[in-house]
Parts: structure tokens; C-alpha cells; sequence
């Protein structure tokens, strides 16, 4: 009976009840690759985030599933930052006075 109990207990602990479906995955993973292309056509997606996507890829192919998303959430809010510098830099750039 407690080896039953021991084995019961093993299996719930080891699939969390939040475990991230692979739908939720992809989503977040797409959400983060349109964001990157908004901050690209700014001129001004970085270089990490398009490791950040690779790997998440990479991840979700591995069955990596909350490594996966969390890459993504982290390679989304990375572009969302380098959108808004890049849109910062074009409004605050001038020509330099030697160039006039």
C-alpha cells in the first residue's frame, strides 16, 4: 500500500497541474517573432533576440516546453525595448553641426 501511495505521489509531483501547453508555446513564441519584425523594420532589433527566438524554437522541439516560453516572453519584451530605442534615437538624432 505505501509503495502504491509513494508511486502515486511521484507521478503528480512530476506533471504539474500548470504545465504549459504546447499551443500556448507557439503563440507566445509568434507574439515575440512580430514584435522583433516591428523593431526590425525600425532599424532596431538586437542581436540576442534573434537567439532568444532560435533557442526557443529549439526548445519546444525538444518538448522544453517552459523553457520555451519563457525564452519567448524574454525575446518579446527584448524587441518591445528595442522598438521603443530605435524610436527613441530616430526623435532625438540631429545632424551633427559639421555636416550642416
Amino acid at each position: 500500500m505505501r509503495r502504491i501511495f509513494v508511486i502515486g505521489l511521484m507521478v503528480c509531483l512530476s506533471t504539474p497541474a500548470w504545465a504549459v501547453d504546447e499551443q500556448q508555446v507557439k503563440q507566445a513564441i509568434e507574439d515575440a517573432k512580430n514584435a522583433y519584425n516591428k523593431a526590425l523594420a525600425e532599424q532596431g532589433g538586437w542581436m540576442s533576440t534573434s537567439k532568444l527566438l532560435k533557442d526557443a524554437q529549439l526548445s519546444v522541439a525538444k518538448g522544453e516546453r517552459e523553457k520555451a516560453l519563457e525564452m519567448a516572453n524574454q525575446a518579446k519584451r527584448e524587441a518591445e525595448l528595442s522598438y521603443a530605442q530605435s524610436i527613441k534615437q530616430k526623435e532625438n538624432w540631429s545632424e551633427p553641426d559639421y555636416l550642416r
